[in-house]
């Protein structure tokens, strides 16, 4: 932790910020230059995490502001974090609080397993159905057809349960085994080898520090890792999002090169721009309605990546209503 004060304070005075300009919080995290302070900063002071401490008085203070920011490109726009102060002091639970913001536990990369197949509980027997069945997936590849009944998974009775179980066993590399038939069907043992996919860090996460999750991010573009690059990309860009960026969040998105995949990949990079493009239209910038809607047009018909994880929400149905939602505007 490197004490960078008088550089600081003099990239804020020579933009006519002081401790009382940063003391109207809600003023400064919206219309100060964040973009500037950020490169001049970055420009004077390489570092991955900035911080900025403002005291709620100069003489007698109770409580501390702590903004924080990460370096380009990630999100200029600070979180800003509060604490008291007893007898000038940090609280321990505060420290804790602010111990764990800043050394996130973040799953970069978190691997999950898709077998491609949706299996809904049968109303008449104890089976499971197969409800769908994803084109060109591991269980089409083993032949699982929808209105199949799966009887048994790894040689115990089918139930969701057991499903969940055998999914949470699994390891890169394994299968697993689906018993099936029903009445008139003959009986079959099927061999799944599931595939392994990618899982989105939640940024919504309630202990998340937007700041300290890039600054990890950004780490992580220099480590040997399985990781796909345009992953990490894609994870920074929904922290710029979230912390209310959408401008460097779209840069970020048109920079990405994804691949086309059925689960997480170049549609779900689509997705998150139209989002961040419809941010902007709701700040007045109304052009950009435009264009979010035909990024969301474009997905209702063609899309079938997914959300959040290579298991999520697909991503046609939650563009089709976006997509709705901008055309009544």
């Amino acid at each position: 932790m490197l004490d960078r004060t008088e550089q600081g304070r003099g990239v804020f005075a020579e933009r006519g910020i002081d401790a009382g300009v940063l003391r109207d919080w809600t003023v400064a995290k919206s219309e100060l230059a964040w973009n500037d302070i950020q490169a001049r900063i970055q420009q004077q002071t390489p570092a991955a995490l900035y911080f900025a401490a403002v005291l709620s008085d100069d003489l007698a203070a109770d409580s501390v502001d702590l903004w924080w920011w990460s370096a380009a490109p990630g999100p200029s726009r600070p979180d800003l974090q509060s604490f008291e102060l007893r007898r000038g002091r940090f609280e321990g639970s505060a420290l804790r609080r602010l111990a764990r913001s800043l050394n996130p536990a973040l799953e970069v990369g978190t691997r999950t397993p898709d077998l491609g197949v949706g299996l809904i509980e049968s109303l008449k027997t104890d089976a499971l159905v197969v409800a769908t069945v994803d084109p060109g997936g591991p269980a089409a590849a083993a032949g699982l057809q929808p209105g199949m009944e799966v009887t048994g998974i790894d040689g115990e009775s089918a139930s969701a349960e057991q499903l969940t179980a055998a999914l949470n066993r699994l390891q890169p590399g394994d299968a697993i085994e689906f018993a099936t038939g029903g009445d008139g069907e003959e009986a079959a043992a099927l061999v799944i080898h599931a595939e392994w996919g990618w899982t989105q860090l939640d940024v919504l996460a309630p202990d998340l520090l937007l700041a300290a999750a890039t600054a990890r991010l950004m780490r992580e573009f220099d480590r040997a890792t399985d990781t796909p690059r345009w992953l990490i990309e894609l994870d920074l860009a929904a922290l710029a999002l979230a912390a209310g960026d959408p401008e460097s969040a779209i840069r970020l998105l048109e920079a990405i090169e994804a691949p086309e995949r059925a689960g997480l990949g170049a549609e779900t990079v689509q997705y998150t721009l139209g989002v961040a493009l419809s941010d902007l239209a709701d700040r007045g910038q109304g052009e950009e309605r435009i264009r979010a809607r035909s990024v969301f047009e474009s997905l209702a018909a063609t899309g079938h990546g997914r959300l959040f994880a290579d298991e999520g929400p697909k991503v046609g149905p939650r563009a089709r209503l976006r997509a709705g939602a901008l055309a009544e505007r």
